[in-house]
């Protein structure tokens, strides 16, 4: 039997066999490195992609909130706008009251400035009522009402100015 393993043949084979194992454990040994490495990168991505999930998660969250502040805000404001649109301006107010008080002292002052103001003031409303209603095209309501309403203010001035000239004892004969 140590013939038999000392015979040129088996000790090549043991050689050869022996140098197969260890250049498989070698092999095998950096397969086992380099699958613990790998697994503790996966390890850190898993990591590093769940603190970004997260931070993703709470910043999507915060722009969504965002959105919805503004869509209140924004829904706010345009309450806020029609609110003012419907709003009289200071100086339409300021207008309005000059127009009363000279109204009411036109009244007093112009002995036939009542009743033509009664009639124009009619007349107005009617208007009024005719382009709410449809009677009075469209585009009557586009142009502004201080431009058309220029003749009927410049008839009344007239008339207004024709009974204040008369002379008041004319009117009692």
């Amino acid at each position: 039997m140590r013939e038999l393993l000392t015979h040129p043949y088996v000790m090549c084979f043991a050689g050869g066999f022996l140098l197969a194992v260890i250049i498989l454990g070698s092999f095998m040994w950096n397969l086992f490195t380099k699958k613990r490495s790998l697994s503790r990168e996966v390890k850190k991505l898993k990591e590093s992609l769940a603190t970004k999930f997260s931070i993703e998660a709470e910043s999507t969250e915060r722009l969504k909130n965002d959105a919805e502040e503004v869509r209140k805000a924004n829904e706010n404001l345009r309450i806020s706008v029609q609110t003012l649109k419907q709003k009289p301006k200071r100086q339409e107010v300021w207008t309005l009251q000059v127009y009363d008080r000279t109204v009411e002292k036109m009244r007093a002052k112009a002995p036939g400035f009542a009743a033509a103001w009664q009639q124009y003031m009619e007349e107005a409303e009617q208007e009024i009522d005719q382009s709410l209603t449809g009677k009075i095209p469209f585009i009557a309501k586009l142009i502004r009402p201080s431009s058309q309403a220029a003749l009927p203010a410049a008839a009344v001035a007239e008339e207004a100015e024709e009974v204040v000239l008369q002379d008041p004892e004319e009117d009692l004969s």
